[in-house]
């Protein structure tokens, strides 16, 4: 059977250079995305200098994307900034409806579904969590930059965001990146407390993608891991893992059978991997039954709990 074929494109955003592994983390969700998705648009917004820095074997990235979007930078930004400056302005620098996707993320099988959400910006709750905002830290943050009491307000994740090319999107995104400058003014440089106050500006415009969307699963996301469409690894766990991985992409190239057994199966053995679960068969039995029988693996959790 043929994998249904998208219309929503895929964005990402990266800012690398010979010095770091975010080009090698790119690849590896590029590669899970085209196993997958096969036909899927997909486009990378980025900067001059890490244009610059795609020769030998980081050109492979040209021939992995359909497009790649070189955009204009303020003057005086480190990379860090450079990334959270493409992000918070991205629906200005692109067209046409998009799913974007941080380069910290394994996608587990079709994304066709996206195209019949209705929403015109939707995103999953942080943390694969209660919607509502309780964290004392985050709300400390968001206090600092001179944000509106966040506590029991809704909060989302970035990492996965569905983006309609609306006027809507158009003026949130300006209103985001201003909020984003105000935050680092106030030395707060992370993305999502102004992403989560401009969504309350606005009056509450972002709408709830399922969990599956964006299964970060050093939070709650091993709730949703059995039917998860994306993985998101950010926020935890082994890095020196992920590190073996990215070696491999750079030293070996990204035909590596290691690397397509993780892609080929995400939920189990590429969890394993990441998790470490897969030293201990006990863990990795609950993690194979967690997937592949998740009726029997709550059913089992309940007892043990109980």
């Amino acid at each position: 059977m043929k994998p249904t074929p998208m219309k929503t494109k895929i964005v990402y955003a990266v800012i690398s250079g010979t010095d770091d592994y975010y080009l090698e983390q790119l690849i590896f969700s590029i590669m899970s995305l085209k196993r997958y998705n096969p036909t899927a648009y997909i486009e990378v917004v980025t900067d001059d200098a890490t244009k610059r820095s795609l020769t030998e074997w980081r050109a492979i990235l040209c021939q992995m994307v359909d497009y790649l979007n070189i955009v204009d930078m303020p003057q005086g930004f480190n990379k860090m900034k450079r990334s959270r400056y493409i992000k918070t302005n991205l629906r200005l620098l692109t067209k046409g409806d998009y799913l974007f996707l941080d380069t910290d993320t394994v996608i587990c099988g079709s994304l066709a579904s996206v195209d019949g959400f209705k929403g015109d910006l939707m995103m999953v709750a942080d943390c694969n969590d209660n919607l509502y905002l309780q964290d004392n830290l985050i709300i400390s943050r968001c206090d600092i930059i001179g944000f509106m009491d966040m506590s029991g307000k809704s909060y989302y994740n970035s990492g996965v965001m569905l983006v309609k090319d609306s006027a809507v999107c158009h003026d949130f995104y300006r209103a985001w990146y201003s909020n984003w400058l105000q935050s680092v003014a106030r030395g707060v440089n992370l993305d999502q407390p102004a992403l989560n106050f401009t969504n309350h500006q606005f009056g509450d415009v972002v709408q709830e993608l399922p969990g599956r969307w964006n299964c970060q699963v050093f939070f709650y996301g091993l709730n949703c891991l059995y039917k998860s469409n994306v993985i998101h690894y950010a926020g935890g766990g082994n890095n020196e893992r992920m590190l073996d991985i990215y070696r491999t992409i750079r030293n070996d190239g990204y035909h590596s059978k290691v690397l397509e057994k993780y892609i080929k199966h995400p939920r189990t053995l590429f969890y394993m991997f990441l998790t470490s679960n897969d030293t201990n068969i006990k863990n990795r039995i609950m993690v194979s039954l967690n997937v592949r029988f998740h009726a029997l693996y709550k059913l089992i959790s309940y007892f043990y709990n109980h």
